[in-house]
């Protein structure tokens, strides 16, 4: 009796740290690692391509960063510059994708994985200073016609507050596009980043000061937006390493402001008070 008591806690035990060692088996297991492709839009300082084609950005090199400690590193050569609108449609409807930078609205949230915020930044209405355009609610649209990207966040944001008949909403492909029909004054104002403005218009060899914005719609978080297929394990390991990378040390700073650092140099935009 005391051997089959014996026998039998014997093998109780045996199942029990079979079952641990598997269950931390599983745990500890690579993590299905695709050749992921990034696409981003224009969106100095965060991401943005310069004269040369290069690949530069604050979140760039947060990704490549994260993406290495996760043990999935995502190679440079492999994010692609092109219209923010295929972009976000192209992450949403293929495999091994993600799109940056990305602001989480309503009509997104389910459609991809979410890795962030990492940052987030002033979104508004710009006007030429010459026009003298003051916006003190949403409701004054009514009189203007507003250039927005295709697709972005700012655009679906007053397509879901304007509605029908509150002003002309006019779709376009590129920030160049905005900014072109803005000094022509094709449009009266466009939606854009208070952040972002000032360094398109220098690409653009504008002069940023002779633009403001004139109207804050909202503050906007930004995040890498990943295809549904990807592992959600991966996208858990890359959003506890973006946390790593944001951690206070003790000199009061993390890696990820010595990043900012390296990019912030021309300020945001005047907002009209």
């Amino acid at each position: 009796m005391a051997f089959h008591l014996n026998k039998k806690f014997f093998l109780t035990v045996v199942a029990i740290l079979f079952g641990m060692a598997l269950l931390f088996t599983q745990e500890s297991k690579a993590v299905d690692c695709p050749e992921l492709t990034g696409y981003i839009g224009q969106l100095p300082p965060f991401n943005y391509q310069d004269k040369t084609g290069e690949i530069h950005g604050i979140a760039v090199d947060a990704l490549l960063i994260i993406s290495e400690r996760a043990g999935c590193p995502i190679l440079k050569k492999k994010l692609e510059f092109i219209p923010f609108p295929r972009a976000v449609h192209d992450v949403q409807y293929t495999p091994s994708k993600l799109v940056f930078a990305l602001a989480m609205t309503p009509e997104r949230r389910d459609k991809y994985q979410w890795v962030g915020p990492f940052d987030s930044v002033s979104s508004g209405l710009i006007a030429k200073k010459s026009r003298k355009i003051r916006i003190k609610s949403i409701k004054d649209l009514s009189k203007y016609v507003v250039g927005t990207i295709r697709n972005s966040a700012p655009a679906d944001f007053l397509h879901n507050t304007l509605g029908k008949g509150c002003g002309q909403i006019v779709s376009l492909p590129t920030n160049r596009q905005q900014f072109e029909m803005l000094e022509l004054e094709r449009v009266d104002l466009i939606t854009q980043s208070s952040i972002a403005a000032p360094r398109i218009l220098a690409e653009l060899g504008m002069d940023s000061d002779e633009y403001e914005m004139v109207y804050v719609l909202r503050n906007i978080q930004l995040y890498y937006a990943f295809s549904k297929d990807v592992d959600p394990v991966l996208i858990k390991r890359f959003n506890e390493e973006l946390v790593n990378l944001k951690k206070t040390s003790k000199s009061g700073s993390s890696e990820y402001d010595s990043i900012v650092k390296r990019y912030v140099g021309v300020g945001e935009m005047s907002i009209v008070e």
